[in-house]
């Protein structure tokens, strides 16, 4: 189970990055505890017809940055 920190630190990561996206909307981090498949991220924006998903097992920054990658968004250490 990720420490309240992590959470906090992912999310803020995520958020930051979802309002530089240009059309972003929306930035949610989930934790699925027992699952098996760790962090649920997803973000919506106005140009997808449906929300961009990602599940990823795991935990921390790892995760985030490879849903980010996924969406070819700058790496969270890339922004000023």
């Amino acid at each position: 189970m990720p420490t309240e920190r992590q959470l906090d630190t992912l999310l803020l990561r995520g958020a930051y990055l979802a309002r530089r996206w240009e059309g972003a909307t929306e930035f949610s981090l989930y934790y699925v505890p027992n699952s098996g498949r760790g962090f649920f991220a997803e973000l919506a924006c106005h140009q997808a017809p449906h929300r961009l998903q990602l599940r990823a097992a795991g935990h921390g920054d790892a995760v985030l940055d490879a849903y980010l990658s996924s969406l070819a968004l700058p790496a969270p250490d890339a922004l000023p």
